[in-house]
């Protein structure tokens, strides 16, 4: 079962869409076949976390799965730091990469915060991800010392490994930084 948790996330990751939906499918199929419960939670949990890999750009829809995977208990060991949750931001525009228009940004966030509070029940890597998205909403409302303020909240939180995560937040705090000296 492991292995094939581990193929679809290499395929996800590899843009293999097409043996990402395979998996899947024999995945829910071995589940269903499963005569123990305990291995049928446990493998439903992992399923629901690589399923929502489709959906890391929408928080409402990612906090159905992690709600799923904390109510089965699941602490996952598929997936490393730097292929969970909102893919540690490689994105250089979050907004664009949750696809709502500014106005909208403000519920995303609510969602996005429930999402990482969610997640945290299975690992600790989306720490943080709420508070950067909060953060580049506020440099493109021109509110830059909430900007500077999320984007070092974040780098507080942030794990360690999250290279691009940090890489984020110093991008917003620099902009916001820059734009408060230059008022």
């Amino acid at each position: 079962m492991k292995s094939i948790l581990e193929k679809a996330v290499k395929a996800y990751y590899g843009y293999d869409i097409e043996t990402y939906q395979l998996c899947l499918s024999e995945l829910e199929n071995r589940i269903n076949g499963e005569e123990c419960e305990c291995k049928k939670c446990a493998y439903r949990g992992e399923y629901n976390l690589v399923r929502s890999l489709a959906y890391l750009n929408m928080p409402k829809k990612l906090c159905e799965f992690y709600d799923e995977a904390v109510k089965n208990g699941v602490k996952t060991e598929i997936f490393d730091i730097s292929e969970t949750y909102l893919l540690a931001w490689a994105y250089e525009d979050l907004i664009e990469y949750f696809g709502m228009p500014l106005e909208k940004a403000d519920g995303v966030a609510q969602e996005l915060t429930k999402a990482v509070a969610l997640h945290a029940g299975i690992s600790a890597c989306s720490r943080g991800t709420d508070l950067l998205y909060r953060a580049e909403v506020a440099l493109r409302r021109g509110e830059h010392e909430k900007a500077l303020y999320y984007s070092r909240e974040a780098k507080k939180i942030l794990p360690e490994k999250n290279s691009a995560a940090h890489t984020c937040s110093a991008r917003i705090a620099e902009s916001a930084y820059e734009k408060i000296r230059f008022e």
